[in-house]
């Protein structure tokens, strides 16, 4: 019996130390933590120092992350264009959210039928609203009421199923139109005349 304790004890002290050892390299959170704990650069991708699936299993750990303050989340400074707008951390601007309020993860608007598809009617976003000052629907005229179709352009939450390899097909096809336009050039250039040429790529004319 004391014999089996034993063997029990050391056991117990043998998993503790390999559990300890295995951790000494892991970063270790108290309270929050960021979702996304793991990075990968494009330029280990485009090396093959990350396969194919290791990079659809990040990106769909990325697409249903749900992102806090740790990960950066939020741009409250930025418009849907890009552009900077005053402080709206600040009432009552921190209440004007029309082209669409702040979500955590790209998961939330797509959603249907499964992650990575499109979203239903609560998930319309208005894509020109962030271009618009601030609104508060009162009385902004005494002679009409101010509508959301005035302010904004609705639209729904878009699929993504397949997108990925639309764009590297555009990306082709924009190499391939550029590769063309300079070899006219440089054949304008050479012979010292106006060069002409029919812009063809993938089966497609333009």
């Amino acid at each position: 019996m004391k014999f089996s304790w034993n063997i029990i004890l050391i056991f117990i002290i043998l998993s503790i130390t390999f559990s300890c050892s295995a951790s000494q390299n892991k970063i270790i959170y108290i309270g929050d933590e960021p979702s996304v704990k793991k990075h990968i650069s494009q330029s280990d991708i485009e090396s093959g120092l990350i396969s194919i699936e290791d990079v659809v299993i990040h990106g769909k750990e990325l697409f249903t992350a749900r992102f806090n303050s740790l990960d950066g989340f939020g741009r409250p400074l930025s418009a849907g264009d890009r552009t900077r707008r005053k402080n709206k951390k600040i009432f009552p601007e921190n209440f004007n959210r029309i082209s669409g309020p702040e979500s955590q993860a790209c998961s939330d608007c797509h959603n249907m039928p499964i992650v990575g598809g499109g979203g239903s009617n609560v998930t319309n976003v208005f894509s020109s609203a962030e271009k618009s000052p601030f609104l508060d629907f009162d009385t902004e005229s005494l002679d009409s009421d101010i509508k959301l179709s005035e302010v904004g352009n609705e639209r729904n939450t878009i699929g993504m199923f397949g997108s990925g390899l639309v764009e590297l097909l555009a990306r082709e096809m924009t190499k391939d139109l550029i590769a063309q336009r300079a070899t006219a050039e440089a054949l304008a250039i050479k012979e010292d005349r106006n060069v002409r040429i029919l812009l063809s790529t993938k089966g497609v004319n333009f």
